[in-house]
C-alpha cells in the first residue's frame, strides 16, 4: 500500500514538473510573479484585472495578460517570461530569442511585444470611449534574459525586467500623479469588466486565431 501510495505521489509530482517546464506552465509562472510584483508597487488602491479578452474585432479578440488601474494612469502589461538574449526592433514583426548551449545557439522567434501591446491598447479605448487619460504600454520580460540590441521609443513604450517594474511604477506616479480620481478607477474598472469575454469557448478560439496566424507567417 504504501508502495502505491508512493508511485502516485511520484507521477503527480512529475506531471506537475513537466507542466511547469512547458512553455504554458512557464508563461502562466512568469504572468503570476509579475503579478505579485504590480501589486507591490502599485498597492490596493489600484484596480486590476489579469488574464481578461478584450474584442478586437473581425471576430478576433485580444488576450491581455494585466491592466492596471492607478491613480496615475491605466498600465497595460504584456509578460515575456524568456530567457537567454533579445533581440528586437519596434518595427520588426518578430523579436528573436537566442539561448546558448552545448551545441550551439538556438534561436526562436516571437510576435514582436510592442505591436501587441499597441493593439491592446487599441481594444481598451475602443472600450473606454474619448477618455484623456494617460494608458502606459509595459513590457515585462523575465529577470533572467538580456536585452542585447533592442530599438524603439521609450517615450512611449516601456520594455523592462520584472525587477525594474516597481522603479518604473513610482517615476510614472512621481509625473502623473492623480490623473484619476477614486471613483473614476471604479468606473473604468467596471467598464473594462463588463466589456471582457468570459467562457472557455473564448479562449479556444482565440488560441485558434494565434494558431492560425502563425502558420500563415
Amino acid at each position: 500500500m504504501i508502495l502505491i501510495l508512493f508511485c502516485i505521489v511520484l507521477f503527480a509530482s512529475f506531471c506537475v514538473l513537466m507542466k511547469m517546464r512547458s512553455p504554458k506552465g512557464r508563461g502562466e509562472s512568469g504572468e503570476r510573479q509579475v503579478s505579485r510584483s504590480s501589486y507591490v508597487s502599485f498597492g490596493s488602491s489600484s484596480r486590476f484585472l489579469r488574464n481578461i479578452y478584450l474584442p478586437y474585432g473581425n471576430g478576433k479578440t485580444a488576450e491581455i495578460d494585466e491592466i492596471v488601474i492607478s491613480h496615475s494612469g491605466i498600465y497595460v502589461i504584456e509578460v515575456k517570461n524568456y530567457s537567454g538574449w533579445i533581440f528586437g526592433n519596434a518595427r520588426d514583426r518578430y523579436w528573436t530569442q537566442t539561448l546558448l548551449g552545448r551545441n550551439g545557439c538556438e534561436k526562436n522567434t516571437f510576435y514582436n511585444p510592442i505591436m501587441q501591446n499597441e493593439g491592446h491598447i487599441r481594444c481598451i479605448r475602443r472600450v473606454l470611449g474619448n477618455c484623456s487619460i494617460p494608458i502606459f504600454s509595459v513590457i515585462v520580460f523575465s529577470d533572467n534574459c538580456t536585452f542585447k540590441s533592442l530599438t524603439y521609443d521609450r517615450e512611449k513604450v516601456a520594455v523592462i525586467h520584472r525587477s525594474n517594474l516597481r522603479s518604473y511604477v513610482m517615476k510614472c506616479e512621481r509625473l502623473y500623479s492623480n490623473c484619476i480620481e477614486p471613483t473614476q478607477i471604479e468606473y473604468y474598472y467596471r467598464l473594462l469588466s463588463n466589456a471582457s469575454l468570459k467562457g472557455n469557448t473564448v479562449r479556444k478560439d482565440h488560441i485558434r486565431n494565434i494558431k492560425s496566424r502563425y502558420r500563415n507567417r
